[in-house]
């Protein structure tokens, strides 16, 4: 199949692949780029650890985040790391990026209390995949040529074993499961998360310790640090879109080669503000590029009006047009009115005892006129004309055209976090409803009306590719990012969207030496019902399937049933049986991640019953079920019960029972257990050939819907077979109390002439398990 955007990937893809063939000669002519201040973080790294090299060139470039290319960035830059193993025979390519620092300041809690402290460098990081000596250089690509560093030979670090298992892929062995480079299984435990804040970051961390969830689903798109949804800019004013804020971006008018602005006006938005920290009793200057249309006529003629920047108050979002509005800045507070081309207004201010400031631009006390808004700019005010690093997130508003410092920094931090905790991430990068994607038509120019689409054109391909690449370089050396996942709800059936993260899967096979998997996610319908794409030979590098599955009580099971089905609803362990019978039957090469599930009550709210379920007994259910086939792996989408009843530790008793298992060793498969009391389930994975099973027995009755409604559970006895085993083998059997995630006895049972494992069961009224280690 071919796609309007196929042959210009797969020309990239070709350019990329060349890049690692041998190394050219250095240039000595007076174009070459100088390298400056060449600094690695260690001259010994333990393996998939980060090595990192900082360091600056001799010149700057229009725009540092595009990637040169002759065709589309001919002001572009490419910086990569090259790297090899063993004396070049072999040359791993990891490119780099633009990188500017950040000290906490103030409280430090939020990220807004990240001030720039001025580094501006670029760097490459990479995680060594074997031990050893490495060589590595450094290469500049822009439009004089390619400049490498040193010059002649190379430099150097070792690669030491460590304990890190490495980079997480579907098993090759078995590819029901994720498996680490090391051949561990990945086991994925967890659940949604987002930080805004390091005090929420660290305060879920602490939490989490070492309880055993270890896999989570987070918006990237939330931080912003690509893209127009969740702008650091607040607005009051317009409504959301969707569930997405509203970005007051505009398509009216701009300045020079902008796409975009902000638009203000007397009807529909007035006003918006950013939170910036600040030092206290500094001088700064506050600075816009405005272009104003007949703004004039004042509301209260004794009042300041027109464009003007203000503090803004915790208790005026809706009132900013009013006159007097907000907090003057300064003691000679700039107003500027009537009609003017695009201009530059400045104010100057002393920060006085404040640690942050909501600066806010302003169209007030007016009756009518346009104000347009190219770009925001905030600094320390040094003298003599010299002015601090940009303090402001988001300053210009062709967000297309930069990637986010602040939000990147920030998850620089949340990924050290992890990778010391053990912690994997399933990145959000894109959300399907986002502005700025939707407002650039095929040739890079803004257009009026939204398509709906967020894939359309080489122009707004290249963007997503520019941000692909960003990612890889940035934190693609991180082995707690366990994938990217392209889209957030994308059409289910739609060619286009799965030939869209398909092409991407491909670029990042090109430009990342780990080979994270790329996925997607659909609003419905991700399994089933017509809207199967994942397993079409059209799509052959996407890297696992995903799908959304909110549940209700209220619908018929018959005709929406991935969505809808009590006996699902009330049983989160027959819910994830149910879908992992339907992955089963479609035949899927690889494992599935139901991204999101939630139970939702009468009011289309998250279940409220479950708030009473103070010990987590949904939880502890929809994760042992997991072991019914291993395939399906579900996070939970309402994470309040979770915190508000610290269930942490549901997670701590499978991941236990897990521990040190081979599930990926290609010997396991369900266990087929038969249970002689209705009444009660018994699911697994056993291992007949090297003695080995996993098994789960639950009284069916222990739901968290009799939980939270008293019900009587009535005690239940029975014998579990499992066959498939040799005759006459003396198995040792480990009973498993699954809420302590400890073994309360421990049996030598011998099989059956039958080949049977029999393990009686008696007066059960929750659960337990039973675990055979191959010697």
């Amino acid at each position: 199949m071919s796609y309007a955007h196929r042959a210009r990937i797969l020309a990239l893809i070709v350019i990329l692949a060349l890049s690692a063939a041998p190394l050219p000669a250095a240039r000595s002519d007076d174009t070459a780029v100088a390298f400056l201040s060449v600094s690695p973080n260690a001259d010994s790294v333990g393996l998939y650890h980060k090595f990192e090299v900082s360091f600056a060139i001799d010149r700057t470039y229009p725009n540092p985040y595009a990637p040169y290319s002759a065709a589309f960035a001919p002001d572009g830059v490419s910086v990569d790391g090259l790297f090899s193993p063993d004396g070049w025979t072999t040359t791993i390519v990891q490119p780099g990026f633009y990188f500017e620092g950040y000290d906490r300041v103030g409280d430090g809690d939020f990220i807004e209390s990240l001030y720039p402290n001025g580094e501006a460098v670029w760097k490459v990081r990479f995680a060594p995949t074997q031990v050893g000596e490495w060589q590595y250089r450094l290469r500049v690509t822009d439009a004089s040529g390619v400049s490498l560093y040193p010059a002649d030979g190379a430099l150097r670090f070792q690669a030491t074993p460590s304990d890190n298992p490495g980079f997480i892929h579907v098993s090759a062995r078995d590819n029901r499961f994720f498996a680490f480079s090391n051949g561990e299984t990945f086991f994925p435990f967890g659940f949604g998360v987002g930080y805004a804040t390091f005090a929420d970051l660290e305060r879920e961390l602490a939490a989490i310790g070492n309880h055993g969830a270890n896999f989570f689903r987070w918006w990237l798109s939330g931080l912003n640090i690509a893209g127009s949804s969740w702008s650091p800019w607040k607005i009051e004013d317009l409504p959301y879109n969707g569930y997405i804020p509203p970005t007051g971006l505009s398509v009216e008018d701009a300045w020079n080669a902008s796409l975009f602005s902000v638009r203000l006006d007397t009807t529909t938005l007035h006003c918006l503000y950013q939170t910036v920290p600040v030092k206290p009793d500094t001088d700064y200057v506050l600075s816009a590029r405005v272009k104003l249309v007949a703004v004039g006529s004042p509301i209260d003629a004794s009042q300041p009006y027109g464009f003007m920047f203000r503090e803004a108050g915790w208790a005026e979002p809706h009132a900013c047009r009013n006159p007097g509005s907000g907090r003057p800045l300064s003691e000679t507070p700039v107003a500027v009115a009537g009609t003017h081309d695009w201009t530059v207004v400045s104010e100057r201010f002393n920060s006085g005892d404040r640690e942050h400031i909501a600066i806010k631009l302003n169209l007030q006390n007016v009756q009518e006129g346009v104000v347009y808004i190219d770009s925001v700019s905030f600094r320390e005010n040094l003298g003599d004309g010299a002015l601090g690093p940009e303090v402001l997130s988001r300053p210009d508003f062709d967000y297309q055209d930069y990637f986010s410092q602040r939000p990147s920094w920030f998850l620089d931090y949340a990924l050290d976090r992890a990778e010391a905790l053990g912690l994997y991430y399933k990145f959000v990068i894109l959300e399907k409803n986002d502005w700025l994607y939707q407002h650039i038509d095929p040739t890079g120019r803004p257009q009026q009306e939204p398509d709906g689409s967020y894939l359309h054109g080489a122009a707004v391909q290249r963007l997503h590719e520019n941000y692909l690449r960003y990612l890889t370089a940035r934190w693609g050396y991180s082995t707690s990012v366990h994938s990217w996942e392209a889209v957030n709800e994308g059409v289910p059936g739609s060619a286009v969207h799965f030939g869209f993260v398909n092409d991407m899967a491909r670029l990042l096979d090109a430009i990342d030496p780990n080979r994270h998997m790329i996925t997607t996610s659909t609003w419905c319908c991700g399994i089933g019902d017509g809207f199967d794409l994942w397993r079409d030979a059209r799509f052959p590098d996407i890297g696992y399937g995903d799908f959304h599955a909110y549940s209700s009580p209220t619908r018929d099971h018959n005709t929406d049933w991935l969505r809808f089905a009590p006996e699902t609803y009330f049983d989160l362990a027959n819910w994830l049986k149910v879908h992992a019978d339907a992955v089963r039957a479609q035949g899927y090469r690889f494992p599935i991640v139901a991204g999101e599930i939630g139970l939702h009550g009468a009011q289309g709210v998250e279940e409220t019953g479950l708030a009473r379920d103070v010990e987590g007994v949904w939880l502890h259910n929809l994760l042992w079920a997991w072991l019914y086939d291993g395939r399906v792996s579900a996070l939970y989408f309402y994470t309040d019960n979770i915190r508000q009843h610290g269930l942490y530790d549901v997670f701590r008793p499978i991941r236990a029972f897990l521990d040190g298992v081979p599930l990926v060793s290609g010997g396991y498969r369900a266990a087929e257990a038969q249970v002689d009391n209705a009444n009660l389930r018994a699911w697994g994975q056993k291992d007949t050939a090297n003695g080995g099973l996993l098994l789960w027995v639950q009284n069916r009755a222990h739901t968290w819907k009799n939980v939270v409604d008293g019900a009587s559970i009535s005690p239940e006895s029975g014998v579990v077979r499992v066959g498939g085993f040799a005759p006459g083998v003396t198995l040792n059997v480990e009973t498993w109390d699954t809420v302590t995630g400890a073994v309360v006895a421990e049996t030598s049972v011998v099989t059956s002439p039958t080949g049977e494992l029999v393990l009686p069961v008696e007066g059960l009224q929750t659960d337990l398990a039973f675990r055979v280690v191959p010697p």
